[in-house]
């Protein structure tokens, strides 16, 4: 059996000379560059539209102990954590991440839109974060303050 870490060198290099493979990277703490011994690999994979459908089926989610799996097509990575959308949540995902495949050199542009905040929500946001940024902090000093921690 191979570890997780031939499975995803495997996969890069296989996906590296595959036409249908658009964009390529990996999400997570590998993405990030803070992984430890635990870490898993969170593999992201983007397709050309009309083949979608065949590397979902080749390439569940979880066919590889320690690999995980995430596929796209390019239209459906496009709309995935729009601002407002319900996945939104996962826009961090994609920030400080660089792309390893990127064929038609569109993908990075994305990755790089979709870990930001829009400019026109920015300060809506940080008002709303900041509120409860310092309600968490007051909560945890309490907690320190009364020896519940």
């Amino acid at each position: 059996m191979s570890s997780p870490s031939e499975i995803y060198e495997k996969i890069y290099e296989d996906f590296k000379r595959d036409p249908n493979i658009i964009g390529f990277f990996l999400g997570g703490s590998r993405g990030k560059g803070l992984q430890t011994k635990y870490s898993d690999y969170d593999v992201y994979i983007i397709v050309k539209d009309n083949v979608i459908k065949k590397y979902k089926e080749g390439f569940p989610k979880h066919k590889y102990e320690g690999v995980d799996l995430l596929i796209f097509s390019c239209s459906e990575f496009k709309k995935y954590a729009q601002w407002g959308s319900s996945d939104a949540w996962d826009r961090y995902s994609f920030s400080h991440v660089k792309v390893l495949i990127d064929k038609d050199g569109k993908i990075q542009e994305l990755l790089d839109e979709k870990g930001k905040i829009p400019e026109k929500y920015l300060s809506k946001f940080i008002v709303g974060s900041l509120d409860a940024y310092i309600n968490y902090l007051y909560r945890s000093l309490k907690c320190i303050r009364d020896g519940d921690i």
